[in-house]
C-alpha cells in the first residue's frame, strides 16, 4: 500500500520520470483567464500516429507509440495495427512496474499515511498558503473542484495532484489507456499471444519513505503548489494540443509537445526524497533492460512482434530505440 503512499509522490512523478515542459520559464497565463479550454478537441474514429518499424533481416518489429491524456470522445482505430496483428505471432504490453510494502507492513502504516496527507496542527491550505497563491488556488478550486472543503486540509503537493486530475476531466480528456486495451482485445480476438512485461518491487523501507515524504520542506512544497497553479490553464490547452496531434497522427508536431505535464511542477521535490528516488531510478532502469530483452527475443523467435508503449520513451534521445540502433537493427520511422 506504499503504492497508495505514492499515488501522491508515484503518481505525480509518473512512476518513471519524465522531462520539464518545455519553455517552463516563460511568461504564465494569468490563473484567472477565462475558462476557454481551445484547441477544441478531434473526436470520432481516428487513426493515431503510424508504426514506427524496427527490422532485422526479413523478422519486424512494429512499436505503435501511445499517448495519456487522450479526448474522452475519440475512437481510436487503426487498420495498420489490425493488418499487423494478423500477420504477427506476438503482442509485447507496455511495460508496467508494481510497487508494494506487503499486505501486512501496509496495514501499519495506513494511519500513518492518513496523516501524512494532511496538513499537520489541523491546519488548512489557507494556513500554510501565502495569501495571494491561496487567492489563485480559490479561483481554480471553485472551477475544478466545487464545494470539495475535504481538499481544504490536504498538503499542498496532495491538493495540487487533485487539481490536476479533476482539470483534465473537465478538460474532456481522459488518463485511461484506452488504446492499449483495444490493441490487447484485437489481439486476443486474433489468438496472439499477448507476453507481459512487469516488475514487482517492494519498497525497502516504508517507513523511512513516509519520513521523507513528512519532512519534505514546507517553503519548497509551497513553491511547486504554486507553480503548478501558473502552469496548469497553459498546460491543459497545451495537453489537448498534444492529444489532437497524437489522434491524426502527426508525429513531427507532436515531438516538440510530448513533455507537456503541469504536475512537473512538483517532481524535483518528490525526487529530493533520497532513498525512494533511488529504488525509483533503479525500477526505471530494470524496467528498460526488460522491455529491451522481450522485444529482442520475440524478434530473433519470430518474424512479426508488435509492440505498444508510451511515446516518450521512443522520443529520448537514450530511449527504447537507440538501443535498438546501437544493436545494429534497422529503425524506419513512421
Amino acid at each position: 500500500m506504499l503504492a497508495t503512499l505514492l499515488a501522491a509522490a508515484t503518481t505525480l512523478t509518473g512512476g518513471l520520470a519524465r522531462a520539464q515542459a518545455p519553455g517552463e520559464d516563460a511568461a504564465r497565463a494569468p490563473v484567472a483567464a477565462a475558462e476557454d479550454l481551445s484547441p477544441v478537441l478531434v473526436v470520432g474514429q481516428q487513426p493515431g500516429p503510424g508504426l514506427w518499424r524496427v527490422s532485422d533481416g526479413d523478422h519486424e518489429l512494429w512499436i505503435l507509440g501511445t499517448l495519456t491524456p487522450l479526448p474522452k470522445a475519440l475512437a481510436w482505430h487503426s487498420p495498420q495495427v489490425d493488418a499487423l496483428l494478423g500477420k504477427s505471432q506476438a503482442l509485447i504490453a507496455p511495460p508496467q512496474a508494481n510497487v508494494s510494502v506487503g499486505m501486512f507492513r501496509a496495514l501499519t502504516l495506513v494511519p500513518a499515511w492518513l496523516r501524512a496527507r494532511h496538513n499537520p496542527d489541523n491546519q488548512t491550505l489557507k494556513d500554510v498558503l501565502p495569501a495571494d497563491v491561496y487567492a489563485r488556488w480559490t479561483v481554480l478550486k471553485s472551477r475544478y473542484l466545487g464545494h470539495d472543503d475535504g481538499v481544504e486540509r490536504m498538503r499542498p503537493v496532495v491538493a495540487s495532484y487533485e487539481l490536476y486530475r479533476k482539470a483534465i476531466g473537465r478538460a474532456e480528456l481522459s488518463a485511461d489507456d484506452m488504446v492499449w486495451e483495444r490493441v490487447r482485445t484485437e489481439a486476443r480476438a486474433r489468438k496472439v499471444p499477448v507476453k507481459s512485461v512487469s516488475l514487482e518491487t517492494t519498497i525497502d523501507d516504508p517507513k523511512g519513505a513516509l519520513r521523507q515524504w513528512q519532512a519534505l520542506p514546507p517553503a519548497e512544497e509551497v513553491r511547486c503548489f504554486a507553480e503548478t497553479l501558473d502552469r496548469l490553464e497553459r498546460d491543459v490547452a497545451l495537453m489537448r494540443s498534444r492529444a489532437n496531434l497524437w489522434s491524426v497522427g502527426d508525429v513531427d508536431a507532436l515531438r516538440t509537445m510530448v513533455d507537456v505535464d503541469p504536475e512537473g511542477a512538483c517532481m524535483a521535490l518528490l525526487h529530493g526524497m533520497g532513498s525512494l528516488d533511488a529504488q525509483v531510478q533503479k525500477l526505471r532502469h530494470q524496467l528498460e533492460d526488460a522491455w529491451y530483452a522481450a522485444a529482442t527475443e520475440s524478434m530473433g523467435a519470430n518474424r512479426s512482434t508488435v509492440a505498444v508503449v508510451p511515446i516518450e520513451r521512443l522520443f529520448r534521445a537514450d530511449g527504447m530505440l537507440a538501443r535498438l540502433r546501437e544493436r545494429g537493427y534497422t529503425v524506419t520511422e513512421p
